[in-house]
């Protein structure tokens, strides 16, 4: 019954904290976000472009900045600092100079090649249309130069690209090959896949084609079997002008490249139509095999036809998909989590569908800000790679975690196309560096260490809510039942000011008739004595209740009173065990008017022989008081019409349900005719709460 009662108490501020609480959850800034991003320095580059990276690897990265002076036959200067010690007007190092032109759309690569712990600068130069790969490494500055092949140079610039450059142990000689890809532009000629071997001094490329090649070469190779599997992009640009058969792979369509470790295909390359159209393949495994995952956008009549297909590494096709046409941005990318790789679809810049190794859908994902995925990288270097995602329609950068989930924005807007690097302080939270030619921009990306405290700060906004509404229902409560009980107070007197002048008449009507009578002696003491009981009541006229002892004292003087007036014609008897606690509170004049109603209706017409006996006693925690008289009886009364209205008992009734809600005591009360029990009279039985 209590559970019950607490839960209906209860019941409107829980409901109304959890709707607000719920509402500033939503509604206020996540001031407890997983991941945070903050700028931390802000550098002028002097036109200068700064990278960083680890070259001794011992866990704290060293600063290089290439200065384009073209004095004294140098066309180009590299100046490397140690950790967070570098002044653009000093070089602590050797200074490494270049006598040829550094390739403009690449600066400076790293690859530890010769695995000795320490990492080789890769730098690409040219003379004319002679292209050079030129290396050495830290901190010495001298360069060792090797010849690639010739490069398109169209009135005068550079009419080609370079990706970046992958390693890997191709020859299983235990050095690690450069790889990259070449491929002229609008010349569209000279484009090739090549691969680098530094310890032998000799380059090697793939078979003579025209795919326009693009992005950085994936590299997988089989721990199993020791064979090496290279992919690359290519994009149909229809540049090419030469001789067009089945047997030139040119980039009048685009094409899924796959190479094994001495550059030769290692299946058929698959082609696909189309002007613009355009493949881009991974590798990606699950936990029996590893497979090709391809992106075809074919384009057929002017219309784009989105395709996913996986092949084996043989070549064989093993799943395929195709999107109903009118998308307009298609891509896919793959996320390793928790050594697990998801193929992800990302379609028109907000869809993102995970698909399994069948190509079911299994999952869909919001793709956060409407943005695209850009690259990978391991920022914080935890050992996933994370998203860089960017939405072109307003020029800002995100960060997000493998599984899309936790983004954070860049608050610095700028080029998603300029230079970064990792620079690593020693700790396990590096920071991001951004070149963006004008400045040099560094970030700290880390695990915000509050973030455990959200869902405490949530469940407190849910408690601080619920007490603030508990405390204002409660205060609204308190103030009405207050207002209530000054009501039902004043409703109270009220009722008792209806008894006090009824009985002062018929006493003030006994005086005057002892006095009209000529019984002054008598009237003097009946005088005293009514004197008293109208202290008494004036005394009490404020209080809504009195102790038994009080009650009784009244009461025996109203006797003492009504048996003068009516000489002696009854005699009456107050008896009060002793356990009984005379201090209990009663309503006051609740034990007077059974009297008064016993004396009127039932004594006085009997004339003679009468008896009122009052009587308290306690069973367990309930004061048991009986007022009983031996008179007419309530049938007789009614037959003689000395009844009365009965409006005493029903005022007694009030007072009794006014006074429970007033306290909270519920005061029973029965009238017993005695006659029924073979007696005269009648008995009031009163039980009050002890």
């Amino acid at each position: 019954m209590k559970i019950a009662q607490f839960i209906k108490t209860q019941r409107l501020p829980l409901i109304l904290g959890f709707f607000i609480g719920s509402l500033l959850v939503i509604l206020l800034p996540d001031y407890f976000p997983k991941y945070k991003i903050e700028l931390v320095q802000k550098v002028k580059s002097q036109n200068r472009e700064g990278f960083y990276n680890d070259f001794d690897q011992d866990g704290k990265s060293e600063f290089l900045f290439l200065a384009r002076s073209g004095r004294y036959g140098i066309n180009q200067s590299v100046c490397i600092y140690p950790y967070n010690k570098f002044l653009y007007w000093q070089c602590p190092f050797p200074q490494i100079n270049l006598t040829r032109d550094l390739v403009n759309n690449i600066f400076v690569q790293f690859a530890d090649y010769d695995k000795n712990g320490i990492n080789e600068m890769i730098f690409f130069t040219r003379t004319k249309d002679s292209l050079f790969i030129e290396t050495t490494e830290f901190p010495s500055p001298v360069l060792r130069e090797k010849y690639i092949g010739q490069i398109c140079i169209l009135n005068g610039t550079e009419d080609f690209s370079i990706t970046n450059t992958e390693q890997s142990d191709l020859n299983q000689d235990g050095y690690n090959e450069l790889i990259f890809a070449v491929s002229g532009a609008y010349c569209g000629k000279h484009r090739n896949l090549y691969a680098f071997d530094v310890y032998n001094d000799s380059v090697y490329r793939c078979p003579e084609m025209y795919a326009n090649l693009q992005g950085t070469p994936i590299i997988y190779s089989d721990s199993t079997t020791g064979k090496t599997y290279i992919t690359v992009s290519t994009y149909a640009s229809d540049n090419y002008k030469g001789e067009i058969n089945e047997e030139i792979i040119d980039d009048t369509s685009s094409w899924l490249l796959v190479f094994d470790e001495k550059l030769d295909f290692s299946f058929k390359p698959i082609k696909c139509k189309g002007y613009s159209s355009q493949v881009i393949a991974y590798f990606a495994s699950n936990s029996n095999q590893t497979f090709l995952i391809s992106m075809f956008l074919e384009v057929v009549n002017s219309s784009k036809i989105c395709k996913i297909i996986i092949y084996n590494l043989e070549g064989n096709e093993i799943a395929r998909k195709e999107f109903p046409t009118g998308i307009f941005d298609f891509r896919i990318f793959i996320s390793n989590q928790d050594g697990n790789d998801h193929i992800y679809c990302q379609i028109n810049g907000h869809n993102v569908i995970e698909y399994d190794f069948g190509l079911n859908p299994i999952n869909q994902l919001e793709m956060p800000f409407g943005a695209n995925v850009e690259y990978q990288e391991d920022f914080d270097l935890d050992g996933e790679k994370e998203f860089m995602l960017y939405n072109v329609d307003e020029n800002k950068m995100y960060i997000s975690r493998a599984d899309l989930s936790h983004p954070v924005e860049l608050s610095f807007p700028f080029d998603y196309r300029c230079k970064y690097s990792i620079k690593r302080n020693g700790k396990n939270d590096p920071y991001i560096a951004f070149d963006t030619k004008e400045y040099l921009l560094i970030y700290h990306y880390y695990q915000n260490k509050l973030y455990l405290l959200k869902y405490p700060f949530f469940i407190s906004l849910f408690i601080l809510s619920y007490f603030l509404f508990f405390i204002l229902i409660k205060v609204r409560n308190e103030t009405v039942l207050r207002r209530e009980k000054e009501m039902m107070q004043l409703q109270y007197r009220s009722l008792k000011n209806q008894i006090d002048p009824h009985f002062t008449l018929n006493v003030l009507n006994s005086i005057s008739g002892m006095y009209g009578n000529q019984r002054q002696e008598e009237a003097d003491k009946y005088m005293v004595r009514f004197s008293k009981l109208i202290q008494q009541s004036l005394m009490n006229s404020d209080r809504i209740s009195v102790s038994l002892k009080e009650e009784l004292e009244f009461t025996r003087n109203f006797i003492d009173v009504q048996r003068t007036r009516f000489e002696n014609c009854f005699e009456y008897s107050i008896e009060v065990d002793e356990e009984v606690k005379l201090d209990i509170e009663i309503p006051r004049m609740l034990i007077h008017t059974f009297v008064e109603n016993a004396i009127k209706h039932g004594l006085l017409p009997k004339k003679e022989g009468g008896f009122l006996l009052i009587r308290a006693s306690k069973n367990r925690k309930v004061i048991h008081i009986s007022i009983e008289d031996n008179g007419i009886g309530r049938k007789q009364s009614q037959t003689q019409k000395t009844h009365g209205t009965g409006k005493g008992l029903a005022i007694i009734d009030n007072i009794l349900e006014l006074y429970k809600k007033l306290s909270g005591k519920r005061i029973k009360n029965r009238v017993v005719d005695l006659d029924e029990i073979g007696q005269t009279g009648t008995r009031v039985e009163i039980e009050v709460p002890g």
